[in-house]
C-alpha cells in the first residue's frame, strides 16, 4: 500500500552496517503485510496475519522422540500462481531425503518440483529430476525413483499438454528410465513391497507392477471411485477405495490380499470419505473427511475385526505416517504422536507455527520430515502488527495485538488489519481498521512508544478506517474515509477535515503540498466549499487548505505517491491517462505539476505501489514495465528512464530502499523467487534474494493453526468479498494471494508416502491475474461457504475465449462439485452461477478458472 523512505540521517548510519545482506532468520507472516517501518535496527510490519516468526520452508525434520528441531529448510523458493509446497517426503535410507512439491528452487539452485538433499541438508547436485508437474508421490526401489506424472484430465487439456502418468528414474542422478508403464488414469498414490510396486489410480484401481522393470504382474483391483491413498503392509493393499453400491458418508476403506486381489471381510464404521491411511501389524489408521458422521478425523481399527478404538486425537488430522514405534499425525493445529504399544498419546512437541501438513515420513535413524506448506519456527501468535530486528531477522516481543472490527462498520467479511505505519519521534502510529490494540480500545488508530512498546493516549480519527499516515509541518495526517490532522505536540485532534467523496488510499507530502490520492471524485472540506478535484488532491501543509498545485487529473484510481526528491511526485494506480499525457498505470508529475511524456508505463491491470531512492524508482503490482515482462515488481533508473533487470517474482503492498541498495519488500506471498521469506522480501539489487543456512533448533510447543480468511481490499483492495447465500459471490482475490490446502495424500510408513494438492488463493482485494505464455492458465481463490447449492463466481479475459470454471471443496478433496463452460467477450467480466453437489453445502469451497488457450483470466 504505502511506499516508505528512509526515516532519517541517523537511521541510515544505522543500517548501513547491517544491511549488506539478508539477515540468517527470514522473516515470516502468514498473512498479508500492508506497510513496513524501520527505526533504527527494528522493522515494524502492519498488515492482516496471525503468526510472526522465522521462516522454516515448507520441510522441517524433527527428533522422533521429542520433536526437537534437527534442521530447516528456508532455502525452497517458487515464483509464480500458488504456495511454495512440499507434497512427498521420502527417506533415501542415508540420511537424506527425496522431496517433491510445487518449488522451482532449492537453496539457489534450480529444481522444478523434485529434489534429492543429502544428509547434511545441501542439494544433491548430481541429482537433477526432470518432472514437469511436480512430483507428490513417491517411491523406491534399489536405484529406481517411482513419481507421477501428468494428473490432468483428457477432456480438459490439449493433447500436446499431457503426459505419462508415472515417471520412472535413476535415484542416484535423476535420469529418465524408460521402463514405467503406460498408464490412462492420474496416479494418486505409490507404495513398494517385496519387489512390487503398487499404483493406485484416479478412474481405474490399484494396479502392481515389478519395481525394478515395471514390467506388469497381472494384479489389479477396480474401485467403486477415485483411490486417493494406499498402504501396503503384510500382504495387504489398504486403499481409501468406496466399494460400488456404496454412498457417500459409508466406509470406504477396503483391504485387498496381495496373494490374489480379493477383498477382505473387514469394514471400518466411522471411516467415511477417507484421504490417508497406515497399517501396522495391529492396526488400520484412517483419516477422514468425517463431518457427515460427526467423527474424528484420525480413528485407529483393529486389524484383524475393524474393531473402533478411540485415539482422543485432536480435531483435525490431515497426514499420519508410522515409524519407531510411534504413529505420527499431523493437521492445522500442529503434530501429536503416539506410541503404538499403548495407544496413548505421548509428549512430543514440534516448535513450528501455522502448520498445513502434506507429507509425514520417518527415516530408519527415527528422523521424522514433516512437508507441507511454508511455516514458522522462533515465533509467536500476533494479530496484524509485529516488530523484527533488521539485521538478525529475530522476532520481537512487541505485541500490540490491534484487532476486533466493530461488527456494524463494513460487515463481517472485513477482517481488521494495519494498512499504514508511522513515525514521529518516539511515537510508532499504526492505523488501517480495528477498535481495540492492546488490550484497550483504540478505533482505527493506535500510538506507542518506540522505546519501551507501550500503548500511548492518542485522539481517535472520526473515519472508520485509515489507509495511509504522513507526517508534516508538525502534523499527522491520517487519509482514509476522511482526511483528518492530529497536532503531536499537544496530541490533540485539529478541527480541520477533508471529506473525499469516496476513499483515500495514499497520502505524501511534497515540499509544501500535501497530496492524496485515491477513489474519490471531489473533496468537501469541513465547513467549506467541495473541491473538484478527481483522484489526486493537493493542500498547503501549513494550514491545510486546498493547493491548486498538481492539477493534473488522473483517469482512474490513485493507489500510491512518493516524492521525486526534486519537488515532483511519482503515482501509481489504475489509471491510463495524467492529465492529457497517456501514463499506464505509473507517471510522474514535475515540479511545476506537469506530467511526464513517455514515461515507462505498466503492463497487465493496473499499479500498487512506488517508491523511489536517490537512483531507481521502484514499482510494484505490475506484470510488466516499459514492455518488458516482470512478475509482480519492477525498477526504473531515475537518470536515462530505463527499466532494469530487477525482477524479483514477487509483489508488494509496501517498499522500503536501504541504504546499501537493497529493498525491502512487503506483500501478500509465501515464498520468493529464491527463498521461503513469507510476507516480507529481502532483495538484492539484481532483484535476487540472498540464501540463509539452514536453520535448526529445539521444539518447545506444538504448533497452532493460522490462516486468511475473507479480507478488506487493503489500500489497494477493491473492498470485501462475496459471501454466503443464493447468487452470493465468491470474494476478491488479492495479487499473489495466499492459497490454501488441498487435494490427495498417499500412505506413509517411513519408506512411500505423498499427498498433492491443487490449491487455491483465499482472502480478497484486487484481482488475480495470470499469464500464461504457454496454452493453459489457471487461477484460484478459496470462497467461505457454499448455501442452497449455488456460487457465482466473476470471471473475466482481456483476450476473451472459452474458459472452463470448475468448484471443489476447499478441505483438500479433487473432485469437482459443479462446472461451467463459458464464452467470453475481451474484457467483459461475466458471472458464471454454478450449482454444485448437495455435500457442498455449508462447506468451505474453491473456485477454479482455466482458460483453454494462452490468455490471461481473472476471478472475482
Amino acid at each position: 500500500m504505502v511506499a516508505r523512505s528512509l526515516l532519517t540521517v541517523a537511521l541510515t548510519l544505522v543500517v548501513t552496517a547491517t544491511a549488506s545482506a539478508a539477515p540468517a532468520r527470514l522473516p515470516y507472516v502468514n498473512g498479508t503485510v500492508s506497510d513496513l517501518l524501520v527505526d533504527g535496527d527494528t522493522l515494524y510490519v502492519g498488515g492482516q496475519f496471525t503468526v510472526a516468526g522465522t521462516a522454516a520452508g515448507p520441510l522441517v525434520l524433527a527428533r522422533g522422540d521429542t520433536g526437537a528441531l534437527v534442521r530447516t529448510f528456508p532455502g525452497f523458493g517458487k515464483t509464480g500462481e500458488g504456495d511454495i509446497s512440499a507434497e512427498a517426503v521420502l527417506s533415501d535410507g542415508a540420511g537424506g531425503w527425496y522431496v517433491g512439491g510445487g518449488f522451482a528452487r532449492v537453496d539457489g539452485e534450480p529444481r522444478h518440483g523434485l529434489v534429492h538433499l543429502l544428509a547434511d541438508g545441501s542439494v544433491d547436485r548430481a541429482f537433477s529430476g526432470p518432472p514437469r508437474w511436480g512430483a507428490h508421490v513417491l517411491a523406491r526401489h534399489g536405484d529406481v525413483l517411482w513419481l507421477n506424472g501428468w494428473s490432468g484430465y483428457e477432456e480438459e487439456t490439449p493433447e500436446a499438454e499431457r503426459g505419462p502418468r508415472l515417471l520412472a528414474l535413476n535415484a542416484r542422478t535423476g535420469a529418465p528410465l524408460a521402463i514405467a508403464p503406460a498408464l490412462s488414469s492420474a496416479v494418486t498414490d505409490l507404495d513398494v513391497e517385496d519387489g512390487r510396486l503398487f499404483v493406485s489410480t484416479r478412474r481405474h484401481g490399484v494396479y502392481a507392477f515389478d519395481a525394478a522393470t515395471g514390467a506388469a504382474t497381472g494384479w489389479h483391483v477396480s474401485a467403486g471411485r477415485e483411490v486417493e491413498a494406499i498402504d501396503v503392509d503384510g500382504g495387504v493393499v489398504w486403499a481409501t477405495d468406496q466399494a460400488p453400491g456404496q454412498e457417500s458418508g459409508e466406509s470406504d476403506v477396503v483391504g485387498y490380499r496381495v496373494s490374489d486381489g480379493a477383498a477382505l471381510p473387514q469394514t471400518f464404521r466411522y471411516a467415511a470419505d477417507a484421504t490417508d491411511l497406515v497399517a501396522t501389524e495391529d492396526f488400520v489408521f484412517i483419516v477422514c473427511d468425517c463431518w457427515r458422521t460427526n467423527q474424528p478425523s484420525l480413528q485407529a481399527y483393529d486389524r484383524d475385526t475393524g474393531q473402533y478404538i478411540d485415539l482422543r486425537a485432536m480435531k483435525t488430522v490431515e497426514r499420519v505416517a508410522v515409524g519407531g514405534g510411534r504413529l505420527y499425525a499431523g493437521g492445522p493445529g500442529g503434530y501429536v504422536a503416539y506410541d503404538l504399544a499403548t495407544l496413548q498419546r505421548v509428549p512430543w512437541a514440534v516448535d513450528l507455527l501455522d502448520a498445513r501438513p502434506r507429507a509425514i515420513a520417518v527415516a530408519p535413524d527415527g528422523t521424522v520430515a514433516l512437508a507441507g506448506y511454508n511455516s514458522a519456527v522462533a515465533g509467536a501468535a500476533r494479530t496484524n502488527l509485529a516488530a523484527f530486528r533488521l539485521s538478525t531477522g529475530e522476532l520481537l516481543p512487541f505485541d500490540p495485538a490491534p484487532l476486533t472490527p466493530l461488527p456494524d462498520w463494513f460487515g463481517p467479511g472485513y477482517a481488521p488489519a494495519v494498512w499504514a505505519l508511522e513515525k514521529a519521534g518516539d511515537l510508532l502510529f499504526a492505523a488501517g481498521y480495528f477498535s481495540r490494540a492492546a488490550g484497550v480500545p483504540r478505533k482505527s488508530l493506535a500510538a506507542f512508544d518506540l522505546r519501551t512498546g507501550a500503548l500511548v493516549d492518542f485522539p481517535e480519527p472520526r473515519s472508520r478506517l485509515v489507509q495511509d499516515l504522513v507526517v508534516a509541518d508538525g502534523k499527522l495526517i491520517a487519509g482514509g474515509e476522511i482526511i483528518e490532522a492530529f497536532d503531536l505536540a499537544s496530541r490533540t485532534k485539529l478541527a480541520w477535515e477533508a471529506w473525499p467523496h469516496d476513499a483515500v488510499r495514499a497520502l505524501a507530502v511534497v515540499d509544501d503540498t500535501l497530496l492524496a490520492g485515491g477513489e474519490f471524485y471531489a473533496v468537501e472540506m469541513k465547513d467549506g466549499p467541495i473541491v473538484p478535484r478527481k483522484f489526486l488532491a493537493a493542500f498547503h501543509v501549513s494550514d491545510l487548505s486546498p493547493s491548486p498545485r498538481f492539477a493534473a487529473e488522473p483517469s482512474s484510481y490513485v493507489n500510491d505517491i512518493t516524492p521525486d526528491g526534486a519537488g515532483g511526485a511519482f503515482l501509481a494506480g489504475y489509471f491510463r491517462v495524467l492529465g492529457a499525457v497517456p501514463s499506464d498505470f505509473v507517471g510522474h508529475l514535475d515540479a511545476t505539476g506537469a506530467p511526464e511524456p513517455n514515461f515507462p508505463g505498466s503492463d497487465g491491470y493496473g499499479a500498487g505501489s512506488v517508491v523511489a531512492d536517490s537512483s531507481h524508482l521502484y514499482v510494484s503490482g505490475v506484470d510488466g514495465l516499459g514492455g518488458l515482462p516482470r512478475r509482480g515488481s519492477a525498477a526504473i533508473r531515475l537518470a536515462d528512464r530505463s527499466v532494469t533487470a530487477f525482477d524479483p517474482g514477487v509483489g508488494g503492498r509496501a517498499m522500503i530502499p536501504l541504504p546499501s541498495g537493497e529493498l525491502l519488500v512487503g506483500g501478500d506471498f509465501r515464498s520468493t523467487s529464491h527463498n521461503s521469506s513469507s510476507g516480507i522480501g529481502w532483495f538484492l539489487p539484481d532483484g535476487s534474494t540472498a540464501v540463509p543456512a539452514q536453520g535448526g533448533g529445539t521444539g518447545t510447543s506444538p504448533g497452532t493453526g493460522g490462516g486468511n480468511g475473507p479480507s478488506p481490499g487493503g489500500g489497494n483492495g477493491n473492498g470485501a468479498g462475496g459471501g454466503d447465500g443464493t447468487g452470493g459471490t465468491l470474494g476478491d482475490a488479492a495479487p499473489d494471494g495466499g492459497t490454501g490446502a488441498g487435494g490427495d495424500t498417499g500412505a506413509a510408513d517411513g519408506t512411500n508416502l505423498g499427498g498433492a494438492g491443487r490449491t487455491g488463493a483465499s482472502s480478497s482485494g484486487e484481482p488475480v491475474d495470470a499469464r500464461a505464455r504457454g496454452s493453459r492458465v489457471r487461477v484460484a481463490f478459496a470462497s467461505r461457504r457454499v448455501s442452497r447449492g449455488r456460487v457465482s463466481v466473476r470471471v473475466a479475459s482481456p483476450a476473451g475465449g472459452r474458459v472452463t470454471v470448475r468448484v471443489r471443496l476447499a478441505s483438500g478433496r479433487r473432485t469437482v462439485l459443479g462446472r461451467a463452460t463459458v464464452t467470453l467477450r475481451p474484457s467483459v467480466a461475466r458471472v458464471v452461477r454454478i450449482r454444485v453437489a448437495g455435500r457442498a453445502v455449508r462447506r468451505a469451497v474453491v473456485a477454479e478458472a482455466e482458460a483453454t488457450v494462452s490468455r490471461a483470466v481473472r476471478l472475482r
